[in-house]
């Protein structure tokens, strides 16, 4: 089995090696841009999550049970563009020109939703695209640079954290503006309420108000959601997202026209599913790794959309009572900070053994939750610094145990598709359960749920050291031809 499944991808190996350093820089470039866009349609949706809510006339776990449409897509993204991405290589960035367009047609028209179900749906061809431009992006990398894809594929990764980090910044000019309501008590005890609402273009109005009320003059923050313009915020990202697509085209007219043509390959359905084709046919040994890694990244993935579509109203409507202004910078610190974990690794990631850096990671993550649940509610500067910290150890994981994973077996289109299956899985589910505490127990309960994840993965990376190792010391017999884990 081992010689059939050499002689099946030896023709695609030979004909990605003819390709120079210029093309794949050039490659590698093109798909880390189409990443950005990528981080930036699925990330707006955080900073612009109260506005959203508001349109659509929804609470926090009605709204949840929208983004769970993100998930959706993305399980059939990552489920076929697997498949896809294996049995047709060539077309590779068509498919990749596709997912962006379904992802620019949901995120243009995600602000006009008039109803949870609309918005499910938007979101749902964002996780569409989601799913496929992952399966393609990692797969690609991984084909056209071989043993040389670590850095690479830690670039890809730290390309969405590029996305999400300017998500917030072209947000936050067209959120709903806060502002000030002075409560004044007239000679009848009626209470007149006035706020002077800021200029907005030529918007010049006076929020009034009339009730009964024998307290003092008080004045008070409250959100103006009429005034919200997020559309405008959508449509950039969306006209960047179309100008992504057109190099994608490119590149796909390239390959057609004068790039080498790859020999065709019939491979069967069952042997693309199969859990041995990624491990020379041992199809134990296969399956193991394969449900350890949906585990890991059902938690993991779970956790990171969580935090990420939460912690804007969590600054919000926790004591903490952050501005408008305040909690669009903290989700920006957020993002940078996991922009930057991720990018760190590009440049040590050939000489730290990754198993080193996910413990890590995995340590550091553990720390900065464990804080964040016990002090971040009521503590402004804990919730800056160990969200910071949370996002930077956070950012890594992902494309570490990639690279981790591609030491014990053969990462195809198809391992791809379990772990982003997995990921679509995870969101889905504790996006869910972290809305439906949000909403009923208190925004305080976000924390208790991303360390409770936490937990679980840094546990499930521990079990899959297990079979891991066992199948290392088989490669060091000489019993397989995989590589020793770094």
């Amino acid at each position: 089995m081992t010689n059939t499944t050499k002689s099946k991808t030896r023709p695609q190996k030979e004909t990605e090696e003819k390709h120079g350093l210029p093309y794949k820089i050039a490659k590698t470039v093109y798909m880390d841009s189409s990443w950005i866009c990528m981080g930036m349609f699925l990330e707006l949706s955080g900073p612009t999550l109260q506005d959203l809510k508001y349109r659509v006339s929804a609470n926090y776990e009605e709204v949840s049970r929208a983004l769970i449409g993100r998930s959706i897509g993305y399980f059939i993204g990552a489920f076929f563009g697997g498949y896809l991405c294996d049995r047709f290589k060539r077309y590779v960035d068509l498919l990749t020109a596709l997912a962006l367009l379904v992802g620019t047609v949901g995120t243009f028209l995600a602000p006009y939703s008039s109803s949870v179900e609309l918005l499910l749906a938007m979101f749902a061809l964002q996780g569409l695209a989601e799913g496929t431009l992952a399966i393609i992006g990692n797969a690609m990398f991984i084909r056209v640079w071989r043993e040389k894809a670590s850095a690479p594929i830690h670039s890809l990764h730290f390309s969405y954290g590029v996305g999400a980090f300017f998500a917030p910044i072209i947000a936050r000019q067209f959120l709903a503006p806060s502002i000030d309501v002075t409560i004044m008590q007239n000679a009848e005890n009626d209470t007149n309420m006035e706020g002077l609402l800021p200029t907005t273009g030529d918007i010049n109005e006076t929020l009034l108000a009339s009730y009964r009320n024998n307290s003092t003059n008080i004045t008070t923050t409250v959100t103006a959601f009429e005034l919200s313009k997020i559309e405008y915020s959508y449509i950039i990202v969306a006209c960047v997202s179309i100008a992504m697509l057109l190099v994608a085209l490119a590149f796909q007219f390239h390959a057609s026209c004068v790039g080498p043509k790859p020999q065709s390959e019939k491979i069967s359905f069952i042997d693309i599913f199969s859990p041995g084709s990624c491990a020379q046919g041992d199809k134990a040994f296969g399956l193991a790794v394969l449900v350890l890694i949906f585990l890991f990244y059902f938690f993991l993935v779970g956790c990171d959309h969580t935090a990420s579509k939460l912690l804007y109203s969590y600054s919000r409507d926790t004591p903490n009572q952050f501005s408008v202004g305040d909690a669009t910078l903290l989700n920006s610190v957020y993002w940078g900070s996991y922009s930057i974990g991720r990018g760190l690794p590009i440049f040590f990631v050939e000489w730290i053994p990754v198993t080193y850096l996910i413990i890590g990671e995995l340590i550091g993550n553990l720390a900065a939750i464990v804080v964040l649940s016990i002090f971040a509610a009521s503590n402004p500067m804990v919730l800056w610094v160990c969200a910071s910290a949370y996002g930077a150890f956070m950012g890594p994981i992902f494309a570490s145990i990639v690279t981790w994973s591609g030491h014990y077996v053969e990462v195809t289109g198809m391992v791809m598709a379990v772990i982003y299956v997995g990921s679509a899985t995870g969101a889905f589910a504790v996006q869910w359960i972290a809305g439906y505490f949000f909403e009923y127990t208190g925004p305080h309960t976000l924390m208790y749920v991303l360390l409770v994840c936490s937990v679980a993965y840094a546990g499930v990376f521990v079990v899959d050291l297990g079979p891991s190792f066992v199948w290392t010391r088989l490669c060091v017999c000489g019993t397989t031809q995989y590589s020793h884990v770094q």
